[in-house]
């Protein structure tokens, strides 16, 4: 029995009429439903927009950068062209032909941006305004809601480039006004004699005369810095029957705290009825924790010291040579300044160290020498000085002076002054109400940090780096190769060393772009950075970080790229901006290496800047460095890359934003070039990528919250070193690069163990054959002898024993 679904009567929606089915075969109605659906499916796909990969054209990385900006087809286009904002709007009129550089941007979707209905109805009212009317970025909003273009920060960028401020508002253009730059970190303003320099004279501290006199006449030193000052009245004006002293000192970076252990020590070395003799051994011995703090504070001993000659300074320290070091301990080094590692190695050692008589031990930087792991072996050199003292005055014991130095005092630095000194008086310069926790900043140091997206790191440092060197530079001075102009130095500190390589290959060899150049007509090639470039890190020899700190320190006009081997104790006369491109990794106090790497700057009262980048998520760590007592400031990068554009209108939230966009299009597009046509540097940006990602990973757990490796986007990561590839890419062109490397190290150990084999074999004939050696005679000779010796030996033995004597 059929059951024909048109008699029923029902309601229910699902049930279908009549049917129309002319001699169609029962159950045909699921087939033509079928169809139905497919067709459905169909016809939605042809309505929805192409997903076809663009050509990666300069307008279509523009697209990706603004993304979420919301600009139209026109606008885009006008931005990648080479008009300015003006002539953009002019062509994008009616009646008016679309220039041939958006040719590229015509095949692009109609519509870019991200958003829900509001953006649609929103594109669809400008869509449909008068032909009169103008056309307008999308991003034009209140200056209040994005903080990166806020007045403030953009006049802080300003301020830091040495331009005047402007005043921004909201919908009218204005002037620049005819205000004073302020301080942005809101420091007040005072003398550099109020701020570091004390009232008293060398003299007048009770200094031997004849070292006041040296300070004053030939190192123009006038006065004592605050910390000189209070030091040398604690350590000069001892009481009845006091022979040593031990002191504990905390004060700001740049406060000339090596002239503040150095005078007392020149002080009792010459204020004595006998001079001192080589056969004394070492009198004074400061440990310093780095290799360049080593040389450096030798250096400015040994000009201390310079007028009387029998007093003589010397350094140990690794990376030299143990055998020159070994001949002049044993002459006799009266002023001693060493590493930890080697200085313990020449006592355990060396037997012709002297140092029983040592009256004074120096721990500069004890904060630092305790990160770099050094407390054991600085507690073993304490312990064998006290052995050699009660050895040759075991009555008295050891009679020292002990002298300890830290930006801060934590709980480790004050065990170790505990274990060092006894009853030591303390001594604090610097700012903070609570010495303990907070840092001692210098005033004179303007301290700012910038929110970088990571995409746009390069390209912001690289504006910064311009704009800063182009300070007070003339037109001409840019045409000259010597690149003549007033003093600039700047210091940019990087997290590895791949990733200062990286960035030294780089920005030496780029050029800027024609489109940012002023003037477009004439096809000069011109530099991005007008200075010379160095780089210093771990990875080099000793013999080259050396002559890289003494080129910098020669130069009026340089950068230095570099890790945190450069961070701690280095005086860098004329340094007034210190960039920390990567934020401090590895240690105990993080915050504590923020503050030695700013303080590279604003050293001995003079004015400097430092900067900190930041990504949008780690900006919660402004909040932990102000809890230790940092005043900071933040500055525009939008600002900064603008301001790269030479017809950019600050005072114009839109011009900044179009300034933006395209000197980041521009920029990228160049070191992309620079990047395919160098292999060896894109091995060198795959190498800084990789090690980027895992010195990211190494944060402390205190800071940890704020920098985590999952906040990371790799590909943004990725083309920050200008990498195009994906992550997995980059992996397998690492292992490729990896296995490359292994293949030449591979043939270079077989060509030298080549070469030793055929020395070896020219030996050996020469030798059967009875000639002479043509290799390293003398060492022959003494080596022929010894044998000679030897068999005679064994003859006479031999003799012996035939014969029975």
């Amino acid at each position: 029995m059929e059951l024909n679904l048109a008699s029923t009567s029902s309601s229910k929606p699902h049930l279908r009429g009549p049917s129309n089915n002319k001699g169609k075969a029962k159950g045909s109605w699921r087939k033509r439903r079928r169809e139905q659906v497919i067709q459905r499916v169909h016809a939605q796909k042809r309505q929805r927009p192409s997903n076809r990969s663009q050509p990666k054209s300069t307008a279509f990385r523009l697209q990706a950068d603004e993304f979420s900006s919301g600009i139209d087809k026109e606008n885009l286009a006008n931005a990648v062209g080479s008009a300015t904002p003006a002539k953009a709007k002019a062509a994008n009129a009616p009646g008016k032909v679309r220039p041939s550089s958006s040719d590229s941007v015509a095949k692009l979707p109609n519509l870019i941006t991200v958003g829900g209905s509001d953006a649609d109805e929103k594109q669809k009212k400008e869509r449909e305004l008068p032909k009169k009317s103008k056309v307008h970025f999308k991003d034009t909003a209140p200056v209040a809601d994005k903080p990166d273009q806020r007045p403030e920060t953009v006049n802080a960028t300003l301020d830091i480039l040495g331009r005047d401020p402007i005043r921004i508002s909201e919908g009218k253009e204005s002037q620049t006004s005819g205000t004073a730059p302020t301080d942005p970190s809101g420091a007040t303003k005072t003398s550099k004699e109020d701020d570091m320099f004390g009232i008293s004279s060398f003299e007048e501290t009770g200094l031997y005369p004849s070292v006041a006199r040296h300070l004053t006449n030939r190192m123009q030193l006038e006065f004592p810095t605050l910390i000189q000052e209070k030091v040398l009245k604690a350590m000069l004006n001892l009481g009845n029957g006091q022979n040593s002293i031990d002191v504990l000192v905390r004060s700001a970076t740049g406060s000339g705290k090596t002239l503040a252990y150095l005078l007392p020590i020149a002080h009792y070395l010459l204020n004595r009825s006998r001079r001192v003799t080589r056969e004394k051994g070492s009198l004074g011995v400061i440990i310093v924790p780095t290799r360049e703090l080593a040389d450096q504070v030798e250096e400015v001993a040994e000009r201390v010291f310079r007028p009387w000659h029998w007093i003589v300074v010397g350094c140990v320290r690794g990376g030299e040579s143990k055998h020159r070091e070994k001949a002049r301990l044993r002459k006799g080094v009266n002023v001693l300044v060493a590493t930890p590692g080697r200085l313990l190695d020449h006592m355990r050692n060396t037997r012709s160290f002297t140092y029983e008589h040592c009256e004074f031990l120096v721990l500069d930087e004890a904060d630092r020498l305790l990160d770099l792991g050094f407390e054991a072996a600085i507690k073993e050199v304490i312990e064998n000085l006290d052995t050699q003292a009660k050895r040759v005055n075991p009555e008295v014991g050891p009679v020292r002076s002990n002298i300890l130095l830290s930006a801060t005092l934590r709980n480790d630095v004050e065990k170790l002054a505990e274990f060092s000194l006894k009853s030591p008086v303390e001594i604090s310069v610097g700012q903070g109400h609570d010495t303990k926790s907070s840092f001692a900043m210098p005033m004179q140091l303007r301290q700012h940090f910038c929110i970088v997206e990571q995409r746009h790191r390069l390209v912001t440092l690289a504006s910064l780096l311009r704009l800063r060197s182009l300070k007070g530079m003339s037109k001409d001075s840019l045409k000259n190769e010597e690149h003549d102009g007033p003093p600039c130095k700047i210091i940019v500190f990087f997290s590895t060393c791949d990733s200062v390589d990286f960035h030294y290959d780089l920005l030496r060899k780029a050029s800027l772009p024609k489109e940012l150049q002023k003037d477009q007509a004439v096809d000069l090639k011109e530099k991005l950075l007008p200075l010379k470039v160095l780089r210093i890190h771990g990875n080099h020899t000793q013999s080259d970080r050396v002559e890289a700190l003494r080129t910098f320190r020669r130069s009026e006009r340089a950068v230095l790229f570099c890790t945190d081997v450069a961070a701690r104790g280095l005086d860098l006369k004329g340094l007034t901006f210190a960039i920390q491109y990567d934020p401090p990794t590895g240690g105990q106090g993080e915050e504590l290496e923020y503050l030695h790497r700013a303080g590279r700057t604003a050293r001995i009262g003079a004015q400097g800047d430092a900067l900190l980048f930041l990504l949008p998520s780690e900006r919660a760590y402004i909040g932990k460095l102000e809890t230790k007592g940092v005043s900071i400031s933040e500055v525009s990068g939008s600002a900064a890359m603008a301001a790269l554009y030479p017809k950019v209108i600050l005072s114009r939230q839109e011009s900044i934003s179009y300034g933006t966009r395209l000197v980041t299009s521009v920029l990228q597009e160049s070191f992309e070039n620079i990047v395919k046509e160098d292999g060896e540097l894109k091995g060198q940006a795959v190498s800084g990528f990789q090690a980027y990602c895992r010195a990211y990973a190494t944060h402390a757990r205190d800071v940890r919250y704020f920098f985590h490796v999952r906040n990371l986007h790799l590909g943004h990561v990725a083309r920050a070193f200008v990498l195009g590839d994906k992550p997995a890419e980059l992996s397998q062109m690492m292992s490729e690069l990896k296995a490359a490397r292994t293949t030449i190290e591979a043939d270079q150990q077989g060509s030298v163990k080549k070469s030793e084999t055929k020395k070896k074999g020219d030996i050996a004939r020469a030798i059967a054959e009875g000639e002479k050696q043509p290799y390293n005679d003398q060492q022959s000779a003494l080596a022929r002898r010894r044998r000679e010796r030897g068999r005679g030996q064994e003859s006479f033995k031999e003799l012996a024993m035939e014969f029975g004597a």
